[in-house]
C-alpha cells in the first residue's frame, strides 16, 4: 500500500512537521495525526503519512527507529484496520492543538 504509520510520535508533533519529515521519500497526498485509545486507559499519538506511490512508501519505511523530536519513531506500513481502530481519536493541526 501507499499509507504507512507512524507511532510513537512526541505530543507536540503536528501534520506539518510529520510531512516535512517525510517529504523526502515521495509525493505525500496525505497526513494524519491523532491519538489512539488503548486498552487499560492508555492513549498513544500516531500519525498516517498517505504516499503518491507504493514506492514512496516503502522508502519512508527507512526511517523506522530514526529520532523525531527526541523519540525514536516506528515506522511500518499501515493495514486498512489499524487507521479504521484510531477512528474516533483527536486529530492535530497546524498549531498542536486538539481539532
Amino acid at each position: 500500500g501507499s499509507v504507512v504509520s507512524v507511532a510513537n510520535l512526541p505530543w507536540s508533533a503536528t501534520e506539518e512537521q510529520v510531512r516535512a519529515a517525510f517529504a523526502r521519500c515521495g509525493e505525500i497526498a496525505a497526513v494524519e495525526c491523532r491519538t489512539q485509545q488503548l486498552r487499560g486507559g492508555k492513549r498513544r499519538y500516531v500519525g498516517y503519512v498517505q504516499f503518491g506511490s507504493s514506492a514512496a512508501a516503502a522508502a519512508a519505511t527507512a526511517l523506522n527507529g530514526t529520532d523525531f523530536g527526541g523519540r525514536l519513531i516506528k515506522v511500518e506500513a499501515a493495514s486498512g484496520s489499524a487507521r479504521r481502530k484510531g477512528k474516533g481519536g483527536q486529530r492535530r493541526g497546524a498549531a498542536g492543538a486538539a481539532t
